[in-house]
């Protein structure tokens, strides 16, 4: 029950597999952990594609094409 990263927040939920999402907005925040609170590591760009792993409450933890692990509020990202 690891993730990329090997590092598994508590009280995070692994998907059954990982599923193939799609960016529903311009600009979208790539954040460090599944919070407003963290640090913003990227910006993600209407209809990238990415791959969730993952959830945390209202957050997905998602891995992108260049391979860079992250965090994304859930109504930012959908079915492609």
């Amino acid at each position: 029950d690891k993730t990329t990263d090997g590092i598994v927040i508590e009280g995070e939920s692994p998907f059954a597999q990982p599923l193939t999402l799609q960016v529903l907005k311009d600009d979208c925040n790539l954040r460090e952990g599944p919070g407003f609170q963290y640090k913003i590591i990227g910006k993600l760009s209407k209809d990238a594609v990415v791959v969730g792993f993952s959830f945390k409450e209202n957050w997905i933890r998602v891995e992108t094409k260049d391979g860079i692990s992250g965090w994304i509020f859930q109504t930012l990202i959908g079915a492609p």
